[in-house]
């Protein structure tokens, strides 16, 4: 939530990833405001990936899930997010990548 304060007309935040590493990295610019960084640890299988997200449709479906712990599956690059509960899988929500900015 605090990448949000830094996000531009489309609400849009950076998701990477980088392989061997245990951390998503979230980036936010604003012209006006300033640049935000800042690293969610996790665990992470597969290679480098970089996808722009809407931050609202993924901060929206966050209180339906009922697992402490998500899985993200993402697609690829500019593919869709697929954000299920890690230990009940019962709901499933797809998010669709804003084009690399």
């Amino acid at each position: 939530k605090s990448a949000i304060m830094f996000c531009g007309k489309l609400n849009e935040i950076k998701t990477k990833i980088y392989e061997n590493e245990n951390f998503l990295e979230i980036q936010t610019s604003n012209k006006d405001l300033g640049e935000h960084t800042v690293t969610v640890p996790c665990e992470v299988n597969g290679g480098n990936l970089s996808v722009v997200f809407n931050y609202y449709y993924i901060l929206d479906c966050l209180p339906s899930f009922f697992s402490e712990k998500l899985l993200f599956k993402f697609g690829g690059e500019n593919k869709p997010l697929l954000i299920t509960g890690l230990d009940d899988i019962s709901f499933k929500y797809m998010v669709m990548p804003i084009k690399d900015l």
